[in-house]
């Protein structure tokens, strides 16, 4: 019953999904905007809205919780608001005449979306010639790689054992600041390297790994390109 929660406690400073998101957060902003609608909609039913009300509540405290769960959030609020639209009109009010703007907008969004998905880079975020030596590593080298591009090798390169990716929730805090550590070039960080026999490194150019290895003897350059470099012990 604790996993979870503390699942999440380790990884909410560590990584920005699971962290709360700011109110600055475009996504965070459509969602609370929609649960002010609902809540505006419903004061003069307040009685017959408390279900909607209290989805609406929900769905906005999940939005805000985390950046993971702003989708979530976003589910919960969408029927609400539909349900609140949706109420007749008390008695001598005058009736409401059909908009087909709700409609025209939903028929947009959902063809834009699928065009962005479809239309976005297939390749993944490091260079061709970085992704080769990757892929010529022998079967269960241990590699580190820089986080933005740890998920990508996990999934396109089986053959490499990453000691470190995004899903953070699976490190302990222990072994998430040793690497964070070793990531990061402090002192130790050749010993670290060792221990876990790493066999290579993908990192960003210029980054503070990158430039204690030219410092270093013991490891060589296998490739730079663009904004990444794969570097190997020697020998």
């Amino acid at each position: 019953m604790r996993k979870p929660l503390a699942v999440g406690a380790a990884a909410r400073g560590r990584v920005n999904e699971w962290a709360a998101p700011g109110l600055t957060n475009p996504l965070v902003i459509v969602v609370v905007v929609m649960g002010l609608v609902v809540l505006l909609r419903s004061l003069r039913h307040l009685r017959a809205s408390l279900p909607e009300l209290l989805i609406a509540a929900a769905g906005v405290t999940l939005a805000t919780t985390a950046v993971r769960t702003i989708a979530f959030g976003a589910v919960l609020v969408v029927p609400a608001l539909a349900a609140a639209f949706g109420r007749e009109a008390p008695v001598g009010d005058a009736p409401r005449r059909f908009s087909p703007w709700p409609l025209v907008v939903t028929g947009a969004l959902l063809l834009v979306v699928p065009g962005v998905v479809l239309g976005a880079p297939s390749s993944g975020p490091l260079p061709s010639s970085v992704d080769a030596a990757v892929a010529q590593l022998p079967t269960g080298s241990v590699v580190a790689v820089e986080p933005a591009s740890s998920g990508w090798v996990v999934w396109e390169h089986p053959n490499v054992r990453p000691l470190r990716d995004l899903r953070a929730e699976v490190y302990s805090g222990p072994v998430a600041d040793a690497y964070e550590s070793f990531y990061r070039a402090e002192p130790g960080w050749q010993s670290y390297a060792a221990t876990h026999d790493v066999a290579a490194l993908v990192l960003v150019d210029g980054s503070a790994l990158d430039r204690a290895l030219h410092s270093d003897a013991g490891w060589r350059q296998v490739v730079r390109d663009d904004d990444h470099v794969v570097w190997a012990p020697q020998g």
